[in-house]
């Protein structure tokens, strides 16, 4: 599991802002499937124009760097991904928050995210169907075998609660057929 410093450093700020948010990308994949080394965390949050200021607030800029609010209201307002960065100037630990889109994807994992405990605190967490998705995408774009690994790794420990019915639909909107396969097959180099 990912030590508890992302938690501590990013985690807990949003989750006292009461902003909606879900974690994603390989800290998810860690609480799900197999431990890795990561060097960020990625965090899907719902925020719009008037919680920027409470966003920063809970990023003091002598502890954090935190965008100035013009850029994160452009990445609110951007059409597809928004996103910016949060860097803790004492760790060099870094988040990568995405901003929520009212997309189908989004809007599913949003309601289907799952409330976990990890150190006595409560943390949201992406559904691991959505991991799969967006890892299933990211490996499409760039091809990088880790999120491969990453999917096997989930797939190993969690396939019997997956939705595996909701997944190939996604697999099917976004064309990810042989992307799939990849996960699914026996290959002694993953």
């Amino acid at each position: 599991m990912q030590p508890p410093d992302f938690i501590k450093t990013f985690v807990i700020p949003i989750e006292n802002t009461g902003v909606d948010y879900f974690i994603t990308g390989s800290v998810a994949t860690m609480f799900y499937g197999e431990p890795r080394l990561t060097h960020d965390i990625d965090i899907v949050i719902a925020l719009n124009q008037q919680q920027i200021n409470l966003l920063g607030n809970a990023f003091p800029l002598d502890s954090y760097y935190f965008p100035p609010d013009d850029v994160v209201k452009n990445e609110i307002l951007r059409a597809g991904k928004g996103q910016f960065n949060l860097i803790h100037h004492d760790s060099g630990l870094k988040a990568d928050l995405f901003i929520f889109k009212n997309d189908h994807l989004h809007r599913w994992a949003m309601k289907n995210r799952l409330r976990i405990t990890v150190d006595d605190t409560l943390l949201w967490v992406s559904p691991p169907e959505y991991v799969i998705i967006k890892k299933l995408l990211y490996y499409k774009e760039g091809g990088s075998d880790k999120h491969i690994r990453d999917i096997r790794g989930l797939l190993k420990q969690r396939s019997e609660t997956i939705n595996h019915q909701w997944l190939q639909e996604q697999i099917e909107t976004f064309s990810l057929h042989s992307e799939w396969e990849r996960c699914t097959t026996t290959d002694s180099n993953y």
